[in-house]
């Protein structure tokens, strides 16, 4: 960084130099940290914090740390040249003066960055007192102090690398700030993940469903359902039935009436073909049936066999998205589609366990204002996109 005399001694206007740093750095009090300062000696790199003496010491025999042009590390905010430097180094009064210079020719996007540093510079665990190569953190902090000063191409003087992606990023926050459909969530996926997240819970399909021993843990922590807890009895723990979950020969009546049922031509596919009454699962669902299955069976095929108030809840799912696929909305309906839909996701939760909901089944929230904005889901759902690809494919 400031030059060594060819004997390896170190010069006077160096060690006068290295004074006015220490000056420097001791004059500004967030730059104490555990009674010391940030060392920029070529071993120390600015990890170490130190006495101001030994700092003093590590520099006059170690030297400053490459390029460490700038104390930016100890609050400097003017970005000095190199002839500044050289005229620095060269008596206290002259270093301290650089760093007074007026903040008008200062670089935002450096005390950008030196901001965002301070916010961490008093935790002194982040640079623990071990000689060590910088970690990634600080890698990244030196990188975007060096694109601070390096020009967006060779000649321009009005923008630096960081500037620009700075820019950039403004640009794409008010972008956000002012588009009203900002996610343009995918109904067809919701509808398919709630629907199996309900049948595999009720018809209880191990593997798959909600209500296992993690969730019934869960519940211990997190709900005040005595019912729903696990029982010990010596070296064996059960699993009450929870009053959502069919028991197994109700379970067979569902699947046997699946396996019954016939559709018009073109309203789905062949269900029937997709049942397994011996194992008692559903195989190779697409999300079309899924589609139909949460739309139109969900409330036929638990009536009288789940208590009223899980079967009502389940029902009100089901016709909200009967409701929201709806190619005809008037901005009334969605609005008490918006209202019904909070108050349907709380039923559920009073009835499955925590473990049952993640973000798939909050998301159903967000779709009446979706529709509200964007149109009917018909226009902006992924079936369209699907069925070309098939088409590609074949």
């Amino acid at each position: 960084m400031y030059r060594d005399s060819p004997q390896g001694l170190r010069k006077m206007d160096y060690c006068n130099g290295v004074q006015g740093f220490i000056n420097f750095a001791t004059s500004i009090p967030r730059n104490f940290t555990g009674g010391g300062i940030r060392c920029p000696c070529r071993k120390c790199k600015n990890l170490k914090f130190l006495h101001q003496d030994v700092v003093m010491m590590h520099l006059l025999t170690k030297g400053f740390m490459q390029d460490y042009l700038c104390w930016y590390a100890h609050g400097e905010l003017f970005v000095p040249n190199k002839s500044m430097v050289e005229r620095a180094v060269g008596s206290t009064s002259s270093a301290s003066n650089m760093h007074e210079v007026g903040n008008e020719n200062s670089n935002p996007y450096r005390n950008m960055v030196m901001d965002a540093m301070r916010m961490s510079e008093g935790n002194a665990s982040e640079f623990p007192n071990i000689e060590e190569e910088p970690n990634a953190d600080t890698t990244r902090f030196f990188d975007l102090l060096k694109d601070s000063d390096e020009p967006l191409w060779d000649g321009c003087t009005n923008h630096c690398k960081l500037s620009a992606v700075a820019q950039v990023f403004t640009i794409k926050s008010n972008y956000w700030k002012t588009n009203l459909l900002r996610h343009n969530l995918d109904v067809m996926h919701i509808e398919k993940n709630v629907f199996e997240n309900i049948f595999n819970t009720v018809m209880d399909v191990k593997g798959k469903t909600k209500d296992n021993i993690k969730a019934r843990l869960d519940v211990v922590l997190f709900c005040n359902r005595k019912n729903m807890e696990l029982v010990c009895d010596g070296s064996r723990v059960t699993k009450p039935r929870a009053s959502f979950v069919l028991e197994k020969n109700t379970q067979q009546l569902v699947y046997k009436w699946l396996k019954s049922l016939r559709f018009p031509d073109g309203h789905a596919s062949n269900i029937s073909r997709l049942v397994n009454t011996e194992e008692c699962r559903l195989y190779g669902m697409k999300s079309h049936d899924c589609h139909v299955f949460m739309q139109t069976l969900i409330p036929l095929a638990f009536r009288d066999l789940l208590p009223k108030g899980i079967w009502d809840a389940l029902t009100e799912i089901s016709h909200f998205f009967r409701d929201i696929c709806s190619s005809k909305l008037n901005v009334d309906q969605i609005e008490r589609l918006e209202t019904n839909i909070v108050e349907t996701i709380c039923k559920l939760e009073m009835i499955f366990p925590p473990l049952f909901f993640y973000s798939m089944e909050h998301l159903p929230v967000h779709l009446p204002f979706e529709v509200k904005v964007g149109g009917p889901v018909q226009y902006r759902w992924i079936y369209p996109f699907e069925r070309l690809d098939i088409t590609v494919a074949m």
